[in-house]
């Protein structure tokens, strides 16, 4: 009954309340997380059509509320949202998925609403596994036996630097220095917070052989997409498993790990933001802790 008194106060004010302009909205805002130019250099483009579906999700939901029921679709409060919540998890919905959507609306309400973000407490915890990772015969297996020169500079960058791909891409030639085998980062995940990161010399080898005469410009001239199916295949080939650019991620935290490097230490090198992400890896048992530290 709410629904219809407020969809005839929108024909009473001459609005058309019509699905093609509704399902435009949807558009826009699918259209806005992958057009922000702000956003864009925050996250991956993966992340971007993750949280504009998401967001979408959410839309989608306050308009039936708001048809069914007169929810409020001008404000967005913690309690509202919490509804939300509620509601997905009703749906079965994992702990990670609503972890998940409380980011994204978040940046719903601060990148197209320009709303301040809503801290969410007691939300369902998730469960820590162990990330799956490279021994060190496979990470050595996996660099001998890739043919190209750029594929090859990306695996032992991605593998001694510990980097996510977002950040190996953003790099410049001119972050390097090899007086010092530092790479410098200038944001992670998005904050603006300058780090140098330190590299071996089999890097610095390849990287100086890669590199060639260049001296400024990205360092690695090619796109997510590129980076994560080139490498996926490769590992594929050579190994026989899925790779991914995270695997080698958790490849260094695991060697770090390895060499007893407490957990604080590992989640400043990898630029963590809460020691939560950093606990899966106290899970590497006795056995593995004794090994070296040997990422390449």
């Amino acid at each position: 009954m709410k629904g219809r008194q407020h969809l005839e106060k929108l024909e009473g004010a001459g609005f058309v309340a019509d699905i093609s302009e509704i399902n435009m909205q949807y558009t826009h805002i699918k259209d806005f997380a992958v057009s922000r130019t702000n956003f864009e250099k925050m996250v991956s483009l993966k992340t971007q059509r993750q949280y504009g579906r998401i967001a979408t999700q959410y839309d989608k939901w306050e308009a039936d509320r708001y048809w069914r029921d007169g929810l409020d679709r001008e404000t967005h409060t913690k309690e509202k949202i919490t509804i939300y919540l509620n509601y997905l998890m009703k749906e079965g919905k994992s702990p990670s998925t609503i972890r998940t959507t409380v980011a994204a609306i978040n940046w719903y309400m601060k990148n197209f609403l320009e709303l301040s973000q809503i801290e969410f407490d007691n939300l369902p915890p998730v469960k820590q596994t162990i990330p799956n990772w490279l021994e060190h015969d496979e990470a050595k297996k996996l660099i001998e036996n890739t043919p190209y020169l750029e594929d090859k500079a990306l695996i032992v960058f991605l593998l001694d630097t510990g980097m996510r791909i977002s950040e190996a891409l953003n790099v410049k030639i001119e972050h390097i220095n090899f007086a010092e085998n530092t790479v410098m980062i200038e944001k992670r995940k998005g904050k603006y917070i300058p780090q140098a990161v330190p590299f071996g010399e089999k890097t610095k080898n390849i990287l100086i052989e890669y590199i060639g005469d260049r001296k400024r410009g990205r360092l690695f001239d090619m796109n997510m997409w590129k980076a994560q199916r080139h490498i996926k295949k490769l590992g594929y080939a050579i190994l026989g498993k899925k790779i991914t650019p995270h695997v080698l991620r958790h490849t260094k935290a695991v060697a770090l790990r390895k060499a007893g490097v407490s957990l604080e230490d590992i989640a400043d090198y990898l630029g963590h933001s809460s020691l939560e992400s950093t606990r899966r890896y106290a899970r590497i048992t006795a056995t593995h802790l004794k090994q070296l530290p040997q990422t390449l």
